[in-house]
């Protein structure tokens, strides 16, 4: 008998770390993704950063970086980005690279339209305002 309370102690305790594993799990994707993006993402078609830029039609440098920050967030579903991010996406669309994707990030910035939101990975985050989000919005109508 004593062994059958042994083991089954040790399966709780399994079943318990399991479900803390679990729940660590699904708040890290909450920290990439935003809540309810999962479900924006499966009924809208995918979209390429190309096609997102055409249709936007930025005008230099620092509004194209604008653009590629709000497709991060809407379509990739980041939470936040560093200037890596930016910078990949901008080769992803064909896009000429800028000298300094960070200053074009900084003149977002002192424009209101992103914010600096800490570090992940050891790199500067970023993410959309308010006033970005709906600076993309009028751009997109």
């Amino acid at each position: 008998m004593s062994g059958d309370t042994e083991l089954v102690q040790r399966l709780v305790a399994i079943e318990n770390r399991l479900a803390a594993i679990e729940r660590l799990l699904a708040s890290e994707a909450q920290t990439v993704r935003r809540p309810g993006s999962a479900a924006k993402a499966a009924d809208a078609p995918s979209l390429s950063v190309t096609e997102y830029v055409l249709r936007i039609k930025p005008v230099g440098d620092v509004e194209r970086t604008l653009v590629l920050a709000s497709f991060l967030e809407e379509h990739r579903h980041l939470s936040s980005f560093s200037s890596e991010d930016i910078a990949n996406l901008f080769l992803e669309a064909r896009i000429k690279k800028p000298t300094n994707v960070a200053d074009k990030i900084g003149k977002n910035v002192s424009k209101g339209l992103l914010m600096p939101v800490g570090e992940v990975d050891g790199k500067r985050a970023w993410r959309l305002t308010l006033t970005g989000q709906a600076y993309i919005k009028e751009r997109e109508q």
